[in-house]
């Protein structure tokens, strides 16, 4: 997906889930399984498709997978068939577009705060780059007349004072 690290969680509003009438309509044992496939695709992406994968990831049987994997469960669901033959695996529509959406705002951050660095770093007013980075007290404007200075609100006073000695 990207070079940038795995996302470790997910934000996830009660008002969201608790107005879908889908997973109100589930059985405890139905939402626990729910979210247990939820949380496993946003660590993996995907889930193994067939009940006997499903059971193992919930600590169920594949007869009781069955029976709690129904039309309902499968609705938050999505084959995604890979390359290779026999490999299908499910993913979470609703966590897939979150975590698409995540990564954009992280890529266009990144490359925001590159071209800021850029800006700030390898450019000077006559094009050439900085090559040493100034500290505060070069970059300190001093009052043009000593009597409009207040040393008692200058926090560096004291760094300053001993520059001029």
């Amino acid at each position: 997906m990207s070079s940038l690290p795995k996302m470790p969680a997910y934000q996830e509003y009660p008002a969201d889930i608790l107005n879908n009438e889908i997973f109100m309509q589930l059985s405890m044992a139905q939402r626990g399984m729910l979210w247990t496939l939820r949380m496993y695709c946003w660590k993996n992406e995907t889930i193994p498709a067939g009940f006997e994968n499903i059971g193992k990831l919930t600590g169920v049987s594949a007869k009781e997978a069955s029976k709690l994997f129904d039309e309902k469960v499968g609705s938050f669901f999505k084959l995604q068939f890979d390359n290779e033959p026999g490999n299908v695996r499910m993913i979470n529509t609703d966590l897939e577009a979150y975590r698409r959406e995540k990564i954009a705002a992280r890529l266009k951050r990144s490359a925001s705060g590159k071209q800021g660095a850029d800006t700030r770093w390898h450019q000077t007013e006559n094009g050439g780059a900085i090559t040493n980075v100034m500290t505060k007290e070069k970059r300190r404007v001093e009052p043009d007349n000593e009597s409009d200075y207040d040393h008692e609100k200058d926090m560096n006073f004291r760094g300053y004072a001993m520059k001029l000695n």
